[in-house]
């Protein structure tokens, strides 16, 4: 990356129990509650070139809540120590980074925030597939985690190549210097814009670039309740309530998903992107000057929902066409994840515990205030006031345990946690199947939930709902949150 450049690795804002007895103690569902009380840290490895060779730039973040922070004299301090460990696949050792850190503030709101801190780490490294193995020890309360991602270094060969593409907060200038601050990818949804950088390379030098960069979202449409989506429950016994599992022998088939009154339409399908349905677009014409020919972009923060950013550039040289595509996922939370706080976000979760007509009564009117007018009626005159606090709990819990392509709550296991609570006992097949146990008239029923066959895109396995109790079953947990 050029020296006239200056990463800032800026403080980053976000605005943001349950037990159960183990039959397995490595299910999914224990593993999350697990991970929630643990120094959680985040990164993000971006690969570049630099004097010929592949680097991989990793930017790494920790919010101030994962911390404990101690009084010392005027303020809260915590310190914490990372270890990165880069490894081949056969667990060999190439790279170790090792670094500590103290953090001290002044109010204690701000130890119990999502305001972060970020580190950026640079590796130098062959082309190859490696495993990032990151271990976070909290000093005070020694707690530790590790967490592993995979990743591709791409080789620096090659007459025409591009770097990864790099979120932006902001861009600064001062005297001919940029200043880019990275925006960590969880943080889009704080924001109403952001930019992107990248980088091209071309060892025979280019004349002229032609860029394009689109933002398309995925086949993942929370409001179009007839789509076909493993996130809409419809029985065939048109229910009561709104979102009913549908009872079919228990099972349905793995590979599909049926929607009432639609086709089967098989799940990898439903996590492609529409490259027909366009958010955004943005294309330029670069002179280019020396190499690399650095590349930015800017564009407004689409609604909350899971996007890819694609990026296609072209260059054309003595009648020859060279094309390169770039692309990243995007998965773009309210400005709140994972409260629920907002009137709209607070309208979603209830689609589970209401009628057809009542759901759509709440989300009708097209004034904010009078939606949540209609929410905080509703609470008090159908549901059961007593327990709101408990059932948006539930909805933070679900979001904190169970988030990855799409928020918590919308997902199989977070809608079951939220309707039904935090099971009594568990049985499971990691990485393949996973048994929630409920105590129901003097017996049990059981929630069964299967490895999707879609793909996932960000290392969070991805549960399907594939076996229902009776609908009246389903019913009485419902009818538990009614008046």
């Amino acid at each position: 990356m050029s020296r006239t450049f200056l990463f800032i690795l800026a403080v980053v804002f976000l605005l943001a129990g349950c037990s159960s007895s183990n039959r397995i103690a490595t299910c999914f569902y224990s593993t999350a509650i697990e991970r929630t009380t643990l120094p959680l840290i985040s990164f993000d490895p971006v690969n570049f070139v630099a004097d010929g060779k592949p680097r991989l730039d990793v930017l790494f973040q920790i919010p101030f809540k994962n911390l404990k922070f101690q009084k010392a004299g005027n303020a809260f301090v915590a310190t914490y120590s990372v270890t990165v460990r880069v490894l081949t696949s056969d667990e060999k050792q190439i790279a170790i980074q090792e670094w500590s850190k103290t953090v001290s503030v002044k109010d204690y709101e701000r130890t119990v925030s999502n305001e972060s801190e970020a580190t950026l780490r640079v590796f130098v490294l062959p082309p190859e597939k490696y495993t990032l193995a990151v271990t976070i020890l909290d000093e005070h309360s020694q707690q530790q985690q590790e967490e592993r991602k995979e990743v591709n270094v791409h080789p620096a060969v090659g007459q025409f190549e591009a770097s990864d593409i790099v979120l932006l907060q902001k861009i600064t200038e001062d005297q001919g210097i940029k200043t880019i601050t990275p925006m960590f990818p969880s943080d889009i949804g704080k924001f109403r814009s952001f930019s992107t950088f990248m980088e091209v390379y071309d060892s025979l030098g280019i004349d002229t670039l032609y860029v394009s960069t689109r933002i398309v979202p995925f086949h993942i449409d929370y409001d179009r309740r007839h789509q076909s989506s493993p996130y809409s429950y419809k029985s065939f016994f048109n229910p009561k309530y709104l979102f009913t599992p549908r009872y079919d022998q228990g099972f349905v088939r793995p590979d599909t998903i049926a929607a009432l009154g639609g086709p089967n339409i098989p799940l990898q399908d439903l996590f492609l992107p529409k490259l027909d349905n366009e958010f955004a677009r943005s294309d330029t014409i670069v002179i280019t000057v020396g190499s690399p020919t650095q590349l930015f972009n800017s564009f407004i923060v689409p609604p909350p929902g899971r996007y890819q950013l694609l990026t296609e550039v072209v260059k054309k040289k003595e009648g020859k066409t060279d094309t390169l595509h770039i692309g990243r996922v995007l998965t773009v939370h309210s400005e709140y994840f994972p409260d629920v706080v907002d009137s709209d976000d607070l309208i979603g979760p209830l689609q589970y515990i209401t009628e057809r007509d009542e759901y759509d009564s709440l989300r009708a009117p097209a004034n904010k205030e009078e939606r949540a007018r209609r929410l905080e009626q509703f609470w008090n005159t159908k549901l059961d006031p007593a327990r709101r606090q408990e059932f948006y709990g539930r909805v933070r819990q679900a979001n904190e345990y169970f988030t990855g392509i799409v928020d918590g709550w919308r997902t199989p296991m977070g809608m079951t946690y939220i309707v039904a609570g935090p099971p009594a006992e568990l049985e499971c097949q990691p990485g393949i199947s996973e048994t929630w146990y409920y105590g129901y008239q003097q017996s049990y029923v059981v929630f069964i939930f299967q490895t999707g066959p879609g793909a996932q895109n960000d290392g969070h396995p991805f549960y399907m709902l594939t076996g229902y109790p009776a609908e009246n079953v389903w019913s009485n947990f419902v009818d538990k949150w009614r008046r």
